[in-house]
């Protein structure tokens, strides 16, 4: 029994973390023409290649009939194993900046308390005003 194409591809863009309009803007088509594709079973192997291509992801590691790109040595491409490595550094960096932001919360509450007004400004920027403590 031969995989959905179109599904393939739609889980791949989602696993990768990638957005639907930036891949439809690099493969110069319309949102509608890929959400198309991932309603077609039997999605061309030229469209799979190109779709691979843009995104840097070979297919034929989840499609066994679809021959590898010729040009793999030229681009590096994702396997699922590199996918989800590239998640778990998602993962990391994000809770990196949240602990960033948790320090810079306490750093710019002190200088809230002690009225440093070029610290203030920037407690504004980062919208974190509310949660730093009242002057008083």
């Amino acid at each position: 029994m031969n995989k959905h194409r179109g599904q393939i591809v739609e889980k791949t863009i989602k696993d990768l973390g990638l957005k639907i309009k930036e891949v439809a803007r690099q493969m110069r088509i319309s949102r509608g023409t890929l959400y198309n594709y991932f309603k077609q079973a039997d999605l061309s192997d030229d469209t799979l290649l190109k779709l691979g291509k843009t995104m840097r992801y070979d297919f034929s590691v989840q499609i066994a009939d679809l021959s590898p790109p010729k040009d793999a040595e030229d681009h590096q491409l994702y396997s699922r194993k590199n996918a989800e490595e590239v998640i778990a550094v998602q993962k990391k960096y994000y809770l990196l900046l949240e602990k960033h932001r948790a320090l810079l919360k306490i750093v710019l509450g002190i200088a809230y308390k002690e009225r440093r007004p070029e610290l203030e400004e920037a407690c504004k920027l980062l919208e974190i005003t509310d949660d730093l403590p009242t002057q008083g």
